[in-house]
């Protein structure tokens, strides 16, 4: 049997340029954001979901902690689908109407402690966009939204 409940949701990322030699190029992108979003659990996942507008018009995400593995699926005026799963590499198109970019993801580290009563996602990963690396760091965090 599934649990629904509404919470709160913060989110940090912090997005560095990664130059010649593997040597992180000019200022992060940081940002943080909270969410009112509604999360479901089942007997084997966690699902978060939530709106934001950007630039482009609306987005709506979804989060989905499984075991070791968070994929963060988004559609609307962004379109992509990230899994991240430990030391694991995914591929797939990040799109941004009218344009598709081609994107690899490399996860060099992270824990996931999302549960029903709350938690976190914290995960460092390499992005390769569009043929620029970047180093990212997402977390995810469960709770009040304080930033």
């Amino acid at each position: 049997m599934a649990i629904t409940k509404s919470i709160r949701l913060a989110i940090h990322s912090n997005i560095s340029n990664i130059g010649e030699g593997g040597v992180r190029e000019g200022a992060a992108e940081i940002t943080d954001s909270a969410h009112d979003a509604e999360m479901t659990v089942t007997e084997s996942s966690v699902i978060i979901k939530y709106k934001e507008t950007t630039e482009g018009g609306d987005v709506i995400s979804k989060i989905t902690s499984e075991g070791d593995t968070v994929t963060v699926e988004r559609s609307g005026a962004i379109r992509s689908v990230m899994v991240f799963k430990p030391g694991s590499v995914y591929r797939s198109l990040y799109e941004i109407p009218p344009f598709s970019f081609d994107m690899a993801i490399t996860v060099k580290a992270m824990k996931n402690s999302i549960t029903l009563f709350g938690g976190s996602a914290d995960i460092l990963y390499t992005m390769d966009i569009g043929g620029a690396q970047k180093s990212c760091r997402m977390k995810i965090t469960l709770g009040g939204g304080e930033l």
